[in-house]
C-alpha cells in the first residue's frame, strides 16, 4: 500500500519503488550492525578480552545475530547484592550469619526437638545460609539464580 502511494506520487512504477524501499532497509540494516559490531568490539576489547580471532569472527559476521552469539560469552553479567558480596568475599560471612540467625530461632521455638547445632557441620550450615541467602536477596529486589549461588559456592570455598 505504502509503495503504491509513492509510486502513484512520483510517476513510477510500484517494483521501482518497492526496489528502493528495500535497499533503504538493508542501508539501515547494515548501518545498525555496523554500530552494533563497534559496540561490541569496544566492550570486549576493555575486557581485555579481544584476541585477533575473535576480531576477524566479528568482522565476517553478516547478520546482527550472528554478531550478537559471538559476543554472548564475553556480554557482562548484571551484578546484583548477592554476586557484589560474592566478589567482595562477604557472602560466606552473610551466609553463615543468617544461618546462624535461623538456628537460633528454630531452636527457640522448638526447644524439645532432635534439631541441635551439634548435628550440623560447617558445609551444611554454608549451604543453608546461602539458601538463606537467596530468600533475602529475593526479599530485597535482588536476584540471584543457582547458577550464582553454585559460582559463589565454588569461589568462596
Amino acid at each position: 500500500m505504502y509503495a503504491e502511494v509513492i509510486a502513484s506520487e512520483l510517476g513510477l512504477r510500484v517494483p521501482q519503488v518497492r526496489a528502493a524501499l528495500g535497499r533503504r532497509d538493508r542501508h539501515e540494516y547494515l548501518a545498525e550492525l555496523d554500530e552494533r559490531r563497534a559496540a561490541i568490539l569496544k566492550s570486549i576489547d576493555e575486557q581485555g578480552k579481544l584476541t585477533p580471532e575473535l576480531k576477524a569472527a566479528l568482522d565476517r559476521a553478516e547478520t546482527k545475530q550472528a554478531v550478537e552469539d559471538l559476543y554472548l560469552p564475553y556480554k557482562p553479567r548484571r551484578r546484583t547484592c548477592a554476586t557484589i558480596a560474592a566478589e567482595k568475599g562477604l557472602l560466606h560471612a552473610v551466609a553463615m550469619g543468617l544461618f546462624s540467625l535461623v538456628l537460633w530461632v528454630l531452636l527457640n521455638l522448638f526447644p524439645g526437638a532432635a534439631l541441635r547445632a551439634e548435628s550440623w557441620d560447617v558445609g551444611t550450615a554454608y549451604v543453608a545460609g546461602l539458601v538463606l541467602l537467596q530468600i533475602a536477596a529475593a526479599a530485597v529486589g535482588g536476584r540471584m539464580g543457582s547458577r550464582d549461588a553454585r559460582r559463589a559456592s565454588a569461589g568462596a570455598s
